[in-house]
């Protein structure tokens, strides 16, 4: 079974150009990579205020030496 299904690719590949496979590529992995920023960037300032929490309720005496 397993080399029908790669055999089938393959052919369904060879039949289409670069620019469609690149398209196809796009179509399918655009969304998640969207959701991929939306949470990085998400996760990114809350990371930033917990650290910008952290450093100003630290007094200034125990991490300048």
């Amino acid at each position: 079974m397993r080399g029908e299904i790669a055999r089938l690719v393959v052919e369904n590949l060879s039949r289409k150009t670069d620019e469609e496979i690149q398209v196809q590529i796009e179509s399918k992995t655009r969304t998640h990579l969207d959701w991929i920023r939306a949470n990085g960037s998400l996760f990114g300032r809350l990371f930033g205020l917990c650290a910008a929490f952290l450093r100003s309720a630290i007094p200034f005496e125990l991490y300048a030496a």
